[in-house]
């Protein structure tokens, strides 16, 4: 009787399992589906199943380090060389009173857009005898013997200029208003001078100009 007793039970049994595994809806989302249905094993075993745990992004790559630059060397301007004294016209050495004379004429010359005059020692030995023999005697272009100069291979007289003042600007003057003394001292094509200064016996000054090409 036993027997008969729990054959109808284990059928009832199965019977509500199969009851309870049919005929429903699917679950939903994160539910468990109907006992020991196919679905009830995927979801059960699948949600025992471990999660694969996500890939640990990789760590950035360290920026490189910039190599030191080496710093330019420092070069020190090499010192300017001393100013050299240019040598006094040319190496002749001429007097106060001459090279005020000197600075006279190239003032004008320059303001006239000519080329200042250089001295010619030679010219200016010859006018201070020239102006040593005249300081007491009149004055006069006599002796053109003595006043030769070599230009290119030509014998040239020096061009003459005389005067008597009672000091060397008011000599300037006089030759400045004199037509043709004017013209030899702002002559173009002249670039050397020979002035020759003295004193006279009555304390003024005698002054002789010699120009060249």
């Amino acid at each position: 009787m036993y027997n008969k007793v729990r054959l109808p039970i284990a059928g009832l049994l199965v019977a509500v399992m199969l009851a309870l595994g049919t005929g429903q809806a699917p679950a939903a989302a994160g539910t468990s589906p109907g006992w020991l249905t196919p679905a009830w094993y995927e979801w059960y075993y699948g949600n025992k199943a471990p999660k694969p745990e996500p890939a640990p992004s990789p760590a950035p790559a360290p920026a490189p380090t910039p190599a030191p630059q080496p710093e330019p060397p420092v070069t020190e301007p090499a010192p300017a060389p001393a100013p050299q004294p240019a040598p006094p016209n040319n190496g002749f050495a001429l007097t106060a009173e001459e090279a005020k004379m000197l600075e006279l004429i190239n003032e004008e010359r320059t303001k006239r857009g000519l080329k200042p005059l250089q001295v010619d020692p030679s010219a200016t030995d010859l006018a201070r005898k020239t102006s040593a023999y005249l300081k007491d005697k009149p004055l006069a272009h006599t002796d053109r013997a003595n006043r030769t100069y070599t230009y290119k291979g030509y014998t040239l007289y020096y061009t003459e200029n005389l005067v008597k003042a009672s000091n060397v600007t008011s000599a300037f003057m006089k030759l400045m208003d004199s037509d043709i003394h004017r013209k030899n001292m702002l002559r173009a094509n002249f670039t050397r001078v020979g002035i020759g200064i003295v004193r006279t016996p009555s304390g003024g000054v005698m002054v002789t100009q010699y120009f060249a090409y």
